[in-house]
């Protein structure tokens, strides 16, 4: 049995229903017409100074080795610094061990180092420009790997 359905009587029968769901339509409508953009924050981003922990500070180092550190890491890291021998450029004495580094924000080309002031002293006395070698954030203290002594064999043929 299929049920009809009248739209007269139902018009007749149910003004109440019909009235309700106008009502409805009609305020959803004008909400969404009405609506304004959530407001956006009017304030600025702290500046990267605002944030430096008390008897810390940044300090922006060069860095020999900073396009391929460019090619590998986002905003920060945690790095060994070390200094570079000046005859051959290769990385020589270790002077700061697991330090915050940071990407310039406005050239990114650039890095500092997040250290305490008296630390700040050493590190400048330091001739640079520096090599950095990136660290797992997450571990709390550095592990030195130990190599294995290889025992030799010898094999000998006896025929």
């Amino acid at each position: 049995m299929e049920r009809k359905w009248n739209i007269k009587k139902i018009i007749k029968n149910e003004k109440w229903l019909l009235s309700f769901l106008f009502l409805a339509l009609g305020g959803i409508s004008y909400m969404v017409s009405h609506a304004e953009e959530a407001p956006r924050a009017s304030h600025a981003p702290p500046e990267l100074d605002e944030l430096i922990p008390p008897g810390q500070v940044l300090l922006p180092i060069e860095l020999a080795n900073r396009e391929a550190l460019s090619a590998i890491l986002g905003t920060t890291a945690v790095v060994d610094l070390l200094t570079l021998n000046p005859s051959t450029m290769s990385p020589q004495t270790k002077i700061a061990s697991r330090v915050k580094m940071i990407r310039s924000p406005k050239n990114p080309d650039y890095f500092s180092i997040l250290v305490d002031e008296k630390s700040s002293l050493q590190i400048l006395n330091k001739p640079g420009p520096y090599f950095a070698i990136v660290q797992n954030k997450k571990q709390a203290n550095s592990n030195v790997l130990q190599t294995k002594k290889i025992k030799k064999v010898e094999i000998s043929y006896q025929e």
